[in-house]
């Protein structure tokens, strides 16, 4: 029988009781839910009953008890109370709390055979629980969508931040929605299917910078900061804040009942090349332009019943010069209206004062502290810590340890000042975009023929990431989340569905940094090292088959994980094979060298294509600089037809 600590369930419950015996899964019959329920709590009912076999019967003989009550459960409109026993009730104040406590619930059944006898008593740390999405390059499949949303909910997260960029599909403005964009039947039902689960969906809207998607038009092109640049909007035009009205006023409407809106304005090093802006710096500040233009956003957005939010780094002088950054926080947080909620994103940090503040973009601010001074300057405040970044992804490889630590230290200072939430942002990459990482024309002694061996970037796209999503859920639902030993024992059985831990540890043995050895001094050990790790990662990799095979759920993100560790497996073998070759622009090699480089060749090319295909079953293609190119003879007329019109006006 399964102990407290060690049932699987994620996130970790804030209070379980363990009593005596256990509850057979087979002896589990019907379920019912009492009056009042709405009609959103008896659908997910249904889906509950079909998925385990049951049937939706009386309350007088059901084996599971569904109720809204005042009664016998926590306080929080999240919390529930679930008791195990000959009959398992399930109680809550609203229809939200008894969807998280059926996850949990599920969660029970899907462990084995027997459910421990026990009592749940569970609500949420923080009050925003959500994840970040980035449609810059990878477009999930309206499928996929629905998936992401599903693995969501189940983890108790309720807010899902996207940035649509040009994938969101507007009226009016051909320039700038892609082909790839949703129709606008698939995003509403993909608003809709988000509802449902107590998923609210809050767009982000650049106000500032990033950019690309529309000032590459020439349309637009009045409004670039500079001129050479598509990335930074001008804030002194007046055109500047009509059309961000114009997107923005869309964007609400598609996502009736959301109450946030978030405005972006991070890394706008742009402002204040243009004259408009030169002259508006010169009556104030650089710092009091940018914050002038996001507070006219923002009275937009609470004039519309929104809280808007808006990335914290340029409080602190974000891109100033270690100098100008003091001067330019402080005319900054004088400006910025407090009712802003700060997005404070850290992807370094891993403790209150870990890294050093020269690494951070708050200038003289250490660690995690800039929560400190965001909360003192009466702002409210969202943590961002990350699952994928630059900072902590190179070429195919994440970071995964860094990630988890920085997404745990995180959300442990969030609870202890008690902030608004935590957002965990994925920033996805190209699928596959090529370049020269290592050259190596190996001349055959049998055939005199170059071979040219080259790595695409393969980045995972989300499937690679869902062990850090869901620590991200677990950190902002629980106070006492799991250590990392436990957790990865929950993660595997509870998401993949197999007592297998063989997942998290090859994520962990995947993420060491590549050294390019020397043939001397400390090469040798370097040499030693890696092999000891290659010793790990092959079991670790067939480990990840075996958990493949025995998934009950969510094989897909196996799948994926395992063919990206199989990539970079690869990738070692060929680094091992060219450590060996000798020091010759176009090394001699003999026939069992060749022989075994053309292989590797052979061996990648099936990788790459497999990850290809498996890749576009979850992601829309999507290659902005070649879409600019297509598009840009079939866009040109109706430029110059809008700058027409512009002009007679």
């Amino acid at each position: 029988m399964m102990k407290g600590p060690g049932l699987p369930i994620l996130p970790k419950p804030q209070r379980i009781s363990m009593h005596a015996g256990s509850v057979s899964r087979s002896a589990l019959r019907s379920v019912s839910v009492g009056p009042p329920a709405p009609a959103s709590l008896r659908k997910h009912l249904r889906d509950f009953a079909q998925r385990n076999g049951l049937t939706v019967g009386n309350r007088g003989d059901s084996s599971i008890v569904v109720e809204i009550s005042e009664g016998g459960c926590p306080s929080q409109p999240e919390g529930y109370a679930l008791r195990i026993g000959e009959t398992i009730t399930l109680k809550s104040l609203t229809a939200k709390g008894t969807f998280y406590g059926l996850q949990t619930l599920q969660q029970l059944l899907d462990a084995g055979s027997t459910i421990p006898r026990c009592t749940i008593e569970d609500w949420p740390a923080l009050t925003l629980r959500g994840f970040y999405f980035d449609l810059t390059r990878q477009v999930p499949t309206p499928e996929y969508l629905r998936l992401i949303i599903d693995r969501l909910a189940a983890a108790k997260i309720n807010l899902l931040m996207i940035q649509y960029r040009e994938f969101f599909p507007y009226k009016g403005f051909p320039l700038i929605v892609s082909k790839h964009s949703y129709t606008p039947t698939e995003f509403k039902d993909f608003i809709r299917y988000a509802g449902e689960r107590h998923i609210q969906v809050v767009p982000l809207l650049q106000s500032l910078s990033f950019q690309e998607h529309i000032l590459r038009a020439q349309a637009y092109s009045h409004l670039r900061e500079d001129r050479w640049d598509i990335s930074g909007l001008c804030p002194s035009h007046p055109d500047s804040f009509r059309l961000y009205c114009a997107l923005a006023e869309q964007l609400i409407a598609a996502h009736q009942g959301t109450k946030y809106f978030h405005l972006g304005a991070d890394e706008a090093n742009h402002v204040g090349q243009c004259e408009r802006c030169k002259k508006a710096i010169e009556r104030s500040s650089r710092a009091a332009l940018v914050a002038g233009f996001s507070n006219k956003i923002v009275s937009f957005l609470l004039d519309r019943g929104l809280q808007p939010i808006m990335w914290a780094d340029m409080l602190f002088g974000h891109l100033e010069s270690s100098d100008a950054a003091s001067r330019y926080s402080q005319d900054m947080f004088a400006e910025l209206s407090r009712e802003v909620i700060a997005a404070d994103w850290d992807y370094w940090s891993t403790g209150p004062r870990t890294p050093s503040a020269d690494r951070s973009p708050y200038h003289g601010v250490a660690g995690l502290t800039h929560l400190d001074r965001l909360l003192d300057k009466g702002y409210q405040v969202v943590g961002v810590p990350s699952c994928s970044s630059c900072v902590n992804a190179k070429r195919n490889r994440i970071d995964h340890p860094q990630a988890y630590a920085n997404i745990t230290a995180f959300g442990k200072e969030l609870r202890r000042r008690g902030c608004l939430g935590m957002i965990t942002t994925h920033w996805p990459t190209d699928a596959y975009r090529q370049i020269r990482w290592y050259d190596c024309f190996a001349v055959s002694p049998m055939k005199n023929e170059a071979v040219d061996v080259f790595y695409n970037v393969v980045r995972p796209g989300l499937e690679a990431h869902w062990h850090s999503i869901w620590r991200g859920a677990e950190c902002a639902w629980s106070n006492t989340p799991r250590a990392k030993a436990d957790y990865d024992r929950a993660f595997a059985k509870t998401f993949l569905g197999t007592s297998s831990t063989s997942y998290p540890e090859a994520l962990t043995l995947s993420s060491f940094p590549v050294v390019k050895l020397d043939r001397g001094g400390q090469g040798a050990s370097l040499q030693l090292a890696r092999n000891l790790k290659m010793e790990k990662m092959r079991p670790a990799v067939g480990g990840m088959r075996l958990a493949r095979r025995s998934a009950k759920r969510n094989a897909g993100a196996v799948t994926f994980s395992d063919l990206h560790l199989r990539l970079h497996l690869h990738e070692l073998l060929w680094e091992e094979f060219q450590e060996e070759l000798p020091h010759l622009d176009t090394p001699q090699l003999s026939t069992k060298q060749s022989r075994t480089l053309r292989k590797i060749v052979a061996e990648r090319e099936v990788l790459e294509r497999e990850f290809r295909d498996t890749y576009s079953t979850c992601y829309r293609e999507v290659h902005l600089e070649a879409e600019v190119q297509l598009r840009f003879g079939e866009e040109r007329r109706l430029q110059e037809q809008i700058l027409c019109a512009r002009q007679r006006e």
